[in-house]
């Protein structure tokens, strides 16, 4: 054989080799993504919904840390498996029923049933939506029948629980049977009994300290995203507040268990926090949830922005504002036709892939913030093609620090008689106590124009003196009452803000300027203008997210924000998805950029006008 005809030889090898070793190992970690998928379900129904005592003294982290690692010995072994999940789960709930779907699986009432049943309390959780913190927190989570101790608020004074949340209860006996895919199944108590000291059955204490000792091995680095464990943990723990606590999954067409799988699966190729974070947010993105954010405390790995803004509009991404007068390597209204060796589009598509948002104007606004973010000081490339047409190259710093880009990026026009009779009201920039001064001008205006593109600044007492009567819509805050896993047999407490009129009486014409920028708090606002016909509404959709946000802390300080209770619009409908809707939709151009004009201000002036 020729020398030539052996190195190609050598090369098939080599590759079929690799291609081998490359396929193996996927497969096992297919493998191993399968029964950590097991163990995850396990973990949700018991960490939320088994009542029992060992299971609240539990450090959670840990021992999903811990139990992550066990599961990974098992090597797809279903027998090994549930040896595994038996010694992880039954020391901690020793109610529960671990075996095989393909045998006969009952729960015996004697397993649960002490002697002096009778003289007992029935001890079961109650969630007002997932709940955390002080017991004045919007969200909160209590076992019935036991003491829960005071915590500090946010102010720092003491707090005691209430006795129950809601009056819907649960009596010893109701279970849940969990699927946990494998071949294997759980049946979950839902309810068990307890008197003060302990609820029943009860676990062999030494046989608990033994367990508990194990888990609190386990030591946390500040940033653990580079180690595997973690990252799967992290996954499991997040998932799971998804799959029991979410409102909103009605509204989407998402398979949330293949998107376990998925991510478990993929971050075997993460290699940093940073890597596992975007992780995160691709996984969280899918659930359509303009609150979401994921951050990791204390990262400042994209705290640095250069000084514009960027903005796609006449399907092209168009320079919008300069944020430092002195900077020049770019010009308002000049085009973007490459980052970082990237046609923008491809790269705004690996942007967007990472923000959870119900509408288009949304993502794009956190898409524009996003794809200026990077690592501070550092360069990236661009193509520019300037007003001429011609095409020039520029090495860009981020040498703007994010908090001051946010203070620059700010609309700061600022509350005002712009012409005789007509006043502009900044919303996002002028507190209640400013306009409460002006409301004397304001009640002998000829229009007035009220700028709600961003966040309200605790000024929603204007609605009051918009209103003719009192606002007669109490439902369209709903936080869900949560006695079954799975978001199952939900009930919801239903609230509003009911607003009254208020003197004086504003009869000047209003108009509402607002677009995707407006989110939450703004869109409650929103909701009162467009329900009761407050003023004409110019601009463009609101970002279809409302709600008091929620959220956890996972190991390696990960943090992960999103909306813990459904908001429809005043009439029912659904705002998620849709936001709320202007009157007169408008655009911005590129020659408006240019010219440094507000096109939305300007259809304004030109409503007024006409009136």
């Amino acid at each position: 054989m020729s020398l030539k005809n052996l190195f190609y030889l050598f090369s098939i090898i080599s590759f079929l080799g690799f291609f081998t070793s490359s396929f193996s190992q996927t497969s096992e970690q297919e493998k191993e993504v399968e029964t950590l998928t097991a163990f995850a379900k396990l973990y949700g129904h018991v960490r939320y919904f088994y009542p029992g005592d060992e299971a609240a003294e539990t450090d959670w982290n840990k021992f999903v840390i811990a139990g992550v690692e066990e599961i990974r010995k098992t090597e797809g072994d279903r027998d090994q498996l549930l040896e595994t999940l038996q010694n992880l789960f039954l020391p901690i709930a020793p109610g529960i029923v671990l075996g095989k779907k393909d045998q006969s699986l009952s729960m015996d009432p004697k397993l649960i049933t002490p002697n002096n049943y009778k003289k007992q309390k029935t001890i079961f959780w109650q969630h007002r939506g997932m709940g955390m913190g002080a017991p004045n927190y919007t969200y909160q989570s209590i076992r019935i029948n036991r003491k829960m101790d005071p915590v500090p608020d946010r102010n720092g004074e003491m707090q005691e629980f209430p006795e129950e949340l809601f009056k819907a209860k649960l009596k010893v006996g109701e279970t849940v049977e969990a699927d946990l895919g494998q071949g294997l199944k759980a049946i979950i108590p839902l309810a068990l009994y307890g008197d003060e000291n302990h609820t029943f059955p009860q676990t062999d204490i030494e046989l608990l300290q033994q367990h508990q000792q194990k888990i609190n091995e386990l030591t946390f680095p500040y940033n653990q995203g580079n180690q595997l464990p973690v990252r799967l943990a992290n996954i499991i723990i997040t998932w799971n507040v998804f799959q029991h606590f979410y409102p909103y999954f009605d509204l989407i067409d998402l398979d949330w268990e293949k998107e376990l799988t998925s991510t478990l699966l993929a971050t075997y190729e993460d290699q940093s926090f940073v890597d596992f974070r975007i992780r995160l947010e691709k996984m969280t993105a899918k659930l359509n949830d303009g609150h979401i954010r994921v951050s990791v405390l204390g990262d400042d790995t994209e705290s640095g922005t250069p000084r514009f803004t960027w903005e796609w509009m006449e399907d092209q991404l168009v320079i919008t504002k300069i944020l430092d007068s002195q900077f020049t390597q770019v010009h308002l209204g000049e085009t973007i036709i490459e980052i970082d060796g990237q046609n923008p589009e491809s790269y705004f598509n690996e942007i967007n892939s990472r923000i959870s948002s119900s509408t288009e104007g949304w993502k794009r606004y956190r898409a524009q913030i996003l794809s200026l973010q990077g690592e501070y000081m550092g360069d990236f490339s661009l193509k520019v093609k300037g007003h001429n047409g011609t095409v020039r190259e520029e090495i860009v710093k981020r040498d703007m620090r994010l908090k001051d880009f946010f203070e620059r990026f700010k609309d700061v026009k600022i509350t005002e008689e712009i012409k005789p009779g007509i006043w502009y009201i900044n919303l996002d920039q002028t507190p209640w106590a400013v306009i409460d001064t002006l409301l004397p001008e304001l009640a002998k205006a000829k229009a007035i124009i009220c700028d709600l593109r961003g966040y309200p600044k605790g000024n929603h007492q204007l609605i009051n003196h918009l209103l003719e009567k009192k606002d007669n819509s109490s439902a369209w805050m709903q936080i869900p009452q949560i006695l079954y896993p799975d978001f199952q047999s939900v009930r919801w407490l239903k609230l509003g803000w009911n607003l009254k009129p208020e003197k004086p009486h504003l009869t000047a014409p209003v108009y509402f300027l607002t677009d995707g920028r407006a989110i939450s708090y703004a869109e409650s606002y929103m909701s009162f203008i467009k329900h009761y016909d407050l003023a004409t509404i110019i601009g463009q959709p609101t970002a279809g997210t409302n709600g008091n946000v929620n959220y956890i802390i996972l190991p390696g300080k990960y943090r992960v924000t999103w909306t813990g209770m459904r908001v429809r619009k005043h009439d029912g409908s659904e705002l998620y998805g849709s936001g709320i809707q202007p009157d007169i939709f408008v655009e911005r151009t590129i020659e408006g950029v240019i010219q440094q004009r507000d096109e939305f201000l300007e259809r304004a002036l030109m409503e007024i006008e006409r009136e």
